[in-house]
């Protein structure tokens, strides 16, 4: 069983995971390291004469933050092992945290905080325990399903960036992404909302 607080106030506020556990400890583990590979290959895979043109706006961020980092220490070439070590800087932090405090509040994109402290402004919404590490939503506005302009494939769109389910990113037929996204709103509890998302 997995522990999300939704922290924040009436103006802004996000999901968290509650890491109070060894199993919360290797799911979010789990999670982290296949978002790092995904990011690390979508970056490989991208032209290197277009600055963070990557399929997703995070690897296209990674990107940007590589070559930065790249240019001022005069780098010229990075291997895949300096890569991925750069780009799971948030799954070190979220584990240097755990380690010294016993929990961590951590956030899917592998943004982290320490559980014992929320800002004055802050308190935690709402609670919710699920079955499997999946991070909650609540608005049927959160997903959609997108094929580009002139493109063949299908992408499913959360809060307009583009997700991974199962490992993949698009899908060659509309059905294929129902079918994908359906599973995922199953995992999330919103099964009722596969008929009323947006093309």
């Amino acid at each position: 069983m997995f522990k999300f607080h939704k922290i924040g106030n009436d103006v802004a506020s996000g999901w968290y995971c509650l890491v109070d556990s060894q199993e919360a400890l290797d799911a979010h583990t789990e999670h982290m390291s296949k978002r790092t590979l995904t990011n690390w290959k979508d970056i490989k895979n991208s032209p290197d004469d277009k600055g963070g043109h990557c399929r997703t706006v995070e690897a296209g961020q990674y990107k940007y933050l590589l070559q930065t980092h790249m240019e001022f220490n005069n780098i010229e070439k990075m291997d895949m092992v300096d890569c991925l070590d750069f780009i799971s800087g948030s799954l070190k932090s979220s584990l240097e945290v755990f380690k010294r405090e016993g929990e961590v509040y951590v956030a899917e994109n592998g943004a982290c905080r320490p559980s014992t402290k929320l800002l004055d402004c802050e308190s935690i919404l709402e609670e919710r325990e699920l079955d499997d590490y999946v991070y909650p939503h609540h608005s049927e506005k959160d997903f959609k399903i997108r094929k580009w302009q002139g493109g063949r494939h299908y992408y499913i769109l959360e809060n307009g960036n583009s997700i991974t389910l199962d490992g993949r990113t698009k899908w060659n037929t509309c059905q294929g992404a129902e079918d994908a996204l359906a599973d995922h709103l199953n995992k999330l509890g919103l099964q009722d909302m596969k008929n009323r998302l947006e093309y």
